[in-house]
């Protein structure tokens, strides 16, 4: 018997109708702030021992394009979220809020706009990008996956984001055996994945080292490189169009903080300057700032101290401005 031919979806095919979709016989719960597309890899594995494409199937999502897919975990379209809902038995306002959309206060009308104006929506996003594009590389606290395994969280997906604020501690973005970058699977794919694990195939056998045996430095949580990262997070989900204005200037500040000397980024972060002559590399390039969250880290704290220079600086200052 030959193959069955794989469908040909189109940007925009609609998810199976809400009315048609049969309840899942276990209901799906996730977890407070997790990320919807590794929740949907810890539910096909933990609750229904699955593929992600089986339950895909399962929650009415079988005629939606390959780029819709890999978007869940960005934009919901209306019609997606009730479908999913319908499924899963998870309320239509709890599915945004497991996607970038809420965050990035975007529309699925946004999202197609981009599609439509030729723009790959699911390329690595600037600092000072538009909404809606996804980070294509995979940040995490591996203290946060030891506590809840499996749990990956959205906010580790903000381009802003670089320190736990829980556990006062780099995110980490490479696994600790492989020593690559986890390739988090977002698609219709066949092989079951535990989200506890590092999902990277090495000479064809899976990494599956334990994620939460990640390193990554820790940083003191009265300290400056914190406090900044306090800041940074309140003015990138701030309304203001003046706060907005700040990320982006802050975005192309960190482009000159890096040409300053070891001893100045020292005095500016409060970090002994060993530590500055430490890090690996020293000068990011253009988009490369998650690929080395330790030096964007120090960067973006110093970058953002120079930018709210108006005023004499000092720690006292940063933590009223925080508080």
């Amino acid at each position: 018997m030959p193959e069955a031919t794989q469908p040909q979806h189109r940007i925009g095919d609609a998810p199976r109708p809400p009315r048609t979709v049969r309840r899942l016989a276990t209901p799906l719960t996730p977890e407070p702030g997790e990320w919807l597309q590794t929740a949907l890899s810890r539910w096909a594995f933990d609750v229904y021992k699955c593929s992600r494409r089986d339950l895909l199937e399962a929650l009415g999502m079988g005629t939606l394009h390959s780029t819709e897919i890999h978007g869940l975990g960005v934009a919901l379209r209306p019609e997606t979220a009730e479908t999913i809902s319908a499924a899963s038995g998870i309320p239509f306002v709890q599915l945004y809020a497991m996607t970038q959309s809420m965050r990035d206060r975007a529309t699925w009308a946004s999202f197609t706009d981009i599609v439509r104006d030729g723009y790959v929506p699911f390329e690595e996003r600037g600092l000072d990008s538009d909404p809606l594009y996804r980070e294509v590389i995979h940040k995490w606290c591996p203290d946060c996956l030891h506590e809840l395994p499996g749990v990956h969280l959205m906010m580790w997906r903000h381009p802003w984001m670089h320190i736990c604020l829980k556990h006062s501690r780099v995110l980490a973005t490479s696994c600790s055996a492989c020593g690559e970058q986890p390739r988090i699977p977002l698609g219709r794919t066949v092989q079951e994945w535990d989200p506890r694990t590092c999902p990277n195939r090495i000479q064809g056998v899976e990494c599956a080292e334990l994620l939460s045996q990640a390193e990554s430095s820790r940083v003191k949580d009265d300290g400056i490189l914190y406090a900044a990262q306090v800041r940074m997070l309140a003015l990138a989900r701030s309304n203001d169009p003046h706060h907005r204005r700040r990320m982006y200037d802050l975005a192309h500040r960190i482009e000159e903080v890096q040409e300053l000397s070891n001893e100045t980024i020292a005095s500016l972060t409060g970090l002994d300057v060993n530590t500055i002559r430490r890090l690996a590399p020293r000068h990011l390039e253009k988009g490369d700032y998650v690929r080395h969250l330790e030096t964007f880290t120090v960067l973006a704290s110093a970058a953002y101290i120079l930018e709210s220079t108006h005023r004499p600086f000092s720690l006292e200052v940063l933590r009223r401005e925080w508080t």
